[in-house]
Order: C-alpha cells, then structure tokens, then sequence
C-alpha cells in the first residue's frame, strides 16, 4: 500500500496512508517490545517511502451489531489516537504522521459510550462529542472522513452513510462544517460514504 502510495505521492503533496488501530494506547505501550516494533516499522515506511504521510484513524466502539455476530467492544474509539500521534512525531522527530477524524465512528463513539455511562454511577461522564473530536485532533489532523450515521449506525445503509437532506442528517453536517471553521481545521475532506450503486454514485453526489 505504500508503495503504491509513493509513487502517486510528491514531494509538495505527499499521499495519506490511513490506519486503522483497535488497540488501546496504554496496552501497547505496556505489551512488551510492541510499541518499539510499531515505531521501528513506521520510521522504516517513513524513510523508505518519502511521499507518503500515515494517519491513524479512530475507529467505531461496538463490533458485531450489523454482521449479527457476537457483539464486543473495540478500542481506540476516543482519542487513543491522537495519544499514538504525539509520542510517535515525538519519538519519530517527525510531522509526517498524524490522525485521520473519521465522523461516524465520532457519532457512534458518543452514542454508545454516553449510553454506557448513564450506568456507572461513582464518576462523570468523558466528553465524546464532535466538538470534542474536533479539539483533540485539531494540531494532529491530516484528514477526515466525512460520512453520517442512521439507526445503529451498523450495518448496510447505517454506517457511513451520506448525507441527507433531513433535519437530523443537516444538522451533523452542518455542525461539522461550522466545527472544521470554527477550529481553523485546512486539512482535506474525503466523502467516505456507502454507495447503492457504484456506476452512479449518488451517494457522493448527494452529500
């Protein structure tokens, strides 16, 4: 992938390689040689392929609702990522990596944490709001994943949807705009959205 990555890449517009990480920050810190292994692998790519950035992106917090399998929990569905971010452009002396801001795992991240807090009674709530999202990634955010959610947010025509002209589906993409403006945010904006027929696109159309 990133060699295919370098070769479109240039030396002024460098192509991103987006990660998906489901470990939780601290573990892989704590697992052995795990995190030396992670950043040795990544300084190698870095080197080895100088137009090419890596964005690690955060990811939905709940895995089997839309296959129907065994539900469980996945990490990284906060900020782990930027947490990844900053040790490894401090270790790695380096700003070619950063985060991808993926907002339908955002969304979902609020909707299924928030839920599991109303639960637990002996502390207060972390804050998993967009607005949030968008203060945490904002010094480390190369790219975001623009798509919205419905119902479970899992499954075919929930997850990554596009969006809508509906009051509910308006609202998360206006108040993700407001949000890029408001923060200052210049990165690029992919339209991550599920397609029903790919020869038409609409979905991109549409959003």
């Amino acid at each position: 992938v990133c060699y295919i990555a370098n070769h479109y890449g240039t030396e002024n517009r460098k192509t991103i390689v987006v990660i998906h990480s489901e470990s939780y920050y601290s573990a892989l810190s704590d697992l052995g040689d795990t995190w030396v292994h992670i950043r040795e692998t990544l300084s190698k790519l870095l080197t080895a392929y100088p137009n090419i950035e890596i964005a690690i992106e955060n990811v939905s917090p709940i895995r089997g609702i839309g296959k129907g399998g065994r539900l469980h929990l996945a990490n990284n569905f906060g900020f782990d990522n930027v947490e990844m971010v900053k040790r490894l452009r401090d270790e790695l002396h380096t700003d070619r990596i950063g985060t991808c801001l993926d907002t339908c795992h955002a969304m979902l991240t609020n909707k299924y944490i928030s839920a599991i807090y109303k639960e637990v009674a002996d502390r207060e709530p972390e804050d998993y709001s967009l607005k949030k999202f968008f203060e945490e990634n904002s010094e480390y955010c190369k790219l975001i994943h623009l798509a919205d959610i419905k119902g479970s947010g899992y499954g075919k025509g929930r997850h990554g949807v596009p969006f809508e002209d509906n009051p509910n589906s308006l609202y998360h993409l206006i108040h993700i705009i407001k949000l890029y403006k408001l923060l200052s945010y210049n990165c690029p904006i992919t339209f991550e959205v599920e397609e029903t027929d790919y020869s038409v696109c609409n979905g991109f159309a549409n959003t």
